[in-house]
């Protein structure tokens, strides 16, 4: 498994293997679509190890090996949603990733349709959230360009 022998929680395993983040997969457990050994797990408690027989609607996963991961940077124009559905009609920052791209792959944070930008894909599970969540500290920089003149009164928090 190439992630050390000890045990983890079964949604840390599920996220190495490229289906979500933690939490995304959570909804997996707690609805019966995953089973070690052939068995239903609903449990988040549930751990797991190196050589554990984990599946999802009965076909098996496996973590993506740390050396496999994918790392794409991508300089988002504007118009483009960073978002995978295709609810609105509008163009979409996954359209330009290459077509190769594995389906494991997500962003690491967003920009609004109308801002261009730097963007992080990844499966890399651990590093996404070692970026986004605030116990972490990771400094993000924004430069915002405004038409007009904003006054003092316009930058309540």
């Amino acid at each position: 498994m190439e992630y050390g022998n000890s045990l983890m929680r079964l949604n840390k395993y599920l996220a190495l293997c490229g289906l979500g983040s933690r939490r995304a997969v959570e909804q997996l457990i707690l609805d019966g679509q995953v089973a070690i050994a052939g068995r239903p797990v609903s449990d988040l408690a549930t751990q797991v190890g190196e050589g554990a027989a984990v599946s999802i609607q009965g076909r098996p996963v496996h973590p993506v090996p740390r050396s496999s991961f994918d790392y794409i940077l991508l300089n988002k124009p504007r118009g483009y949603d960073v978002t995978r559905g295709g609810r609105h009609h509008h163009r979409r920052a996954w359209d330009l990733l290459p077509r190769e791209t594995h389906p494991s792959v997500q962003s690491v944070g967003r920009l609004d349709r109308d801002s261009s930008g730097l963007l992080l894909f990844t499966n890399d599970g651990e590093l996404a959230f070692r970026l986004t969540h605030p116990r972490y500290g990771c400094r993000k920089v924004y430069e915002v360009e405004v038409e007009g003149k904003v006054g003092a009164e316009r930058w309540r928090a």
